[in-house]
């Protein structure tokens, strides 16, 4: 269309003044609605690069969870492709890391381990769902793929794109200020509407005496849109049966041994299981503690869920897919191809259904609890929330038929609602920036979280607490002026596969953002024995 057009010739043009200007480019952002066309928009640019006797980039957060999006770029490039990621066996690696070092794949695409593949003579980076936590490695060494990819874009001449529906709040505030160019899709590539967002209070529901997950909505709409043929999927964004176990008799609550954490009760294997460091054991046929009273299963899983669906569609293709689902390698691809060729059928899954999937046939999305992630002490929380619920709701309505999305809450009032409804992704950022810019969040300041971890919590805890009296030395330096040092506490999960853990949380602003974390690491460097998570 006009719009995927215009983005087109736009990154064409900045492209060639990259090259014929020597310009040191800004990155772009291109903020497209979901279904807008944003791959045939990489596609074209590819294409135009190619011819140019350059290489590009393509970069996803998850390769297990974006085959469709990858299969795409293979139908239109074949053999020119090379794919990298974690799951490769070493000899697959080795292969594919060949025919880019001999310059028979010229298009590298993959997770973030990707960015490092021997390409040469590289015009084009593009990272996909840019806004997507995977692109930040923590593991060892530690690194935020964007701003890998901008020094590699920089030293290569190249052009770096970054692409969301749904980009994070510290994204779209540079491409405010002119440290990135923003491009827009605001147009579905079919040109059909975004879904009808529907909110259903399920407080309301429990007063009715409706004691289900689904609401009386929800069912009603799903029959409906299964009679015709469609497809439906569920998002709750909590795997297992229930994670609230509680005897009858005594209270008592099944913790892991080895974690700070309740247990989750898995019905399909009756198990109890951590979902941090996958201790199970089988679920007790009474209680422990009391050695008398039975288990009461409160809180809700994909399992329940899968379990309501099927009684209450008995005749109708229900899938699930969580991490429980998907544990050998394929399950992914064999669940969502099940799923996609398959009509009248239902998908129930976690975040990983939200992953840039296009089912044409999907007519309607249920969001079970839009609550889970809003609540978490976490200033980021309603900006994931957000990302995630409107990438969930994206799947509906992506091609002949109209979309709709109903998004049950036991917090009808809560202004995301309000955002998810209208798809303001712009009002949802100036109510969040506002909010940023009073309490110096990202992007006016910085936190930083030190984690120490031990078998013994008075070591873990004094360990926290001298790293906390070595940055304190430096209080009367124009840098310890500018660092807010908190007091240690405990984490919200205090112990982890046998390792208790205490938190040191630290506030500096940009200014002095690289003088402190050249301190902190100095400091952490003189106090090797400490393990830091």
């Amino acid at each position: 269309n006009d719009e995927q057009e215009y983005v087109y010739t736009g990154l064409k043009r900045k492209y060639e003044d990259i090259l014929q200007l020597d310009n040191i480019s800004q990155p772009v952002l291109l903020y497209g609605i979901t279904g807008s066309g944003k791959t045939q928009v990489y596609i074209r640019l590819i294409k135009y690069i190619l011819s140019m006797g350059k290489t590009a980039i393509i970069l996803v957060p998850e390769i297990s969870l974006t085959m469709q999006t990858i299969s795409r770029f293979v139908s239109e490039f074949e053999e020119d492709i090379a794919i990298i990621h974690s799951n490769l066996t070493k000899r697959e690696r080795f292969e594919q890391w060949v025919k880019i070092k001999n310059k028979v794949s010229k298009i590298v695409i993959g997770a973030r381990s990707a960015l490092f593949a021997p390409l040469e003579n590289i015009g084009a980076i593009i990272i996909d769902e840019c806004h997507d936590d995977a692109y930040k490695s923590e593991m060892s060494p530690k690194y935020d793929t964007i701003e890998v990819a901008d020094f590699i874009a920089k030293k290569q001449k190249a052009l770096l794109l970054l692409a969301t529906a749904t980009p994070t709040i510290a994204q779209y505030y540079k491409a405010e200020q002119g440290k990135y160019e923003l491009y827009t899709l605001t147009k579905r590539a079919n040109n059909k509407s975004l879904p009808k967002v529907d909110i259903v209070n399920m407080l309301d529901e429990m007063k009715s005496g409706n004691s289900l997950e689904l609401s009386r909505q929800l069912q009603l709409e799903m029959k409906r849109e299964l009679s015709k043929g469609n497809q439906v999927i569920l998002f709750l964004n909590k795997r297992g049966y229930s994670n609230n176990l509680t005897c009858d008799n005594c209270g008592y609550v099944p913790k892991c041994e080895n974690c700070d954490i309740s247990l989750t009760y898995h019905k399909t294997s009756n198990t109890y299981k951590c979902h941090y460091c996958n201790y199970e054991t089988v679920a007790y046929k009474v209680c422990p503690n009391c050695n008398d009273g039975n288990f009461i299963y409160m809180g809700t899983g994909t399992q329940k869920i899968e379990l309501q669906v099927k009684k209450l569609f008995p005749t109708a293709n229900v899938f699930r897919m969580d991490k429980d689902t998907t544990m050998r390698k394929g399950l992914n691809d064999e669940i969502l191809n099940q799923f996609k060729n398959t009509p009248m059928s239902i998908l129930i899954g976690t975040q990983m259904i939200g992953k840039g999937h296009d089912f044409p046939r999907v007519s309607l999305v249920g969001i079970i609890n839009a609550d889970q992630g809003i609540n978490s002490p976490d200033y980021k929380a309603l900006e994931r929330s957000y990302n995630i619920l409107e990438q969930v709701g994206g799947r509906a309505g992506r091609a002949d038929e109209d979309g709709k999305v109903i998004i049950q809450t036991y917090s009808n009032d809560n202004s995301l609602l309000y955002y998810l409804k209208t798809h303001n992704y712009k009002a949802f950022y100036e109510d969040e920036i506002e909010k940023r810019h009073i309490f110096k969040y990202e992007p006016f300041g910085n936190v930083i979280r030190l984690i120490v971890s031990s078998q013994y919590e008075k070591e873990a805890q004094n360990s926290a607490i001298k790293i906390k009296d070595a940055i304190g030395f430096y209080n009367d330096t124009k840098l310890g002026q500018a660092l807010k040092i908190y007091d240690v506490s405990p984490c919200v999960i205090t112990r982890i596969e046998k390792k208790y853990r205490y938190q040191l949380v630290l506030r500096v602003d940009n200014e002095n953002i690289v003088v402190a974390k050249k301190m902190i690491n100095y400091t952490l460097t003189k106090k090797r024995k400490i393990v830091l998570t």
